[in-house]
């Protein structure tokens, strides 16, 4: 059975919006990475707790062993 010519160009073009979008998934990643590693370590350990680990503000002070107001709103 022969493919229907007419469909190609739709399925190219979005493989190509698919591939845009892996490509900007994988450069925001690598942004995000190089702004993390550029903090000061103990910013860098209260932001990876908390947004990248998802721990509350309350743990993450805790595995800090500092005031929550260090860490996040208190």
């Amino acid at each position: 059975m022969e493919k229907d010519r007419a469909t190609e160009p739709e399925e190219d073009f979005a493989g190509s919006i698919d591939l845009l979008d892996d490509l900007t998934q994988r450069e925001t990643i690598e942004q995000v990475r190089r702004a993390v590693l550029s903090l000061p370590g103990v910013y860098r350990e209260a932001v990876v707790l908390c947004d990248l680990q998802e721990l509350s503000y309350e743990d993450a002070a805790a595995a800090l062993d500092c005031p929550i107001g260090t860490v996040g709103p208190g």
